[in-house]
């Protein structure tokens, strides 16, 4: 199978956060209860993260 890497869209952030939600509802709503809006600002940071490590790496930045 083939794949390449590409820019992230921010037509992907929704997507992601649907993904992750599919993966993990069930294990962090068993340990600490499944909140909306927290689950919401971890996405958004790690999202953050993710961008700027991806256009560091681009630049050629360590």
């Amino acid at each position: 199978m083939k794949f390449f890497e590409r820019q992230s869209k921010q037509s992907d952030y929704e997507f992601l956060f649907t993904l992750k939600k599919s993966a993990e509802y069930d294990a962090i709503n068993a340990v600490f209860g499944w909140d909306e809006q927290v689950q919401r600002d971890i996405h958004k940071s790690e999202w953050k993260e993710a961008q700027h490590y991806r256009n560091s790496k681009l630049k050629g930045e360590k």
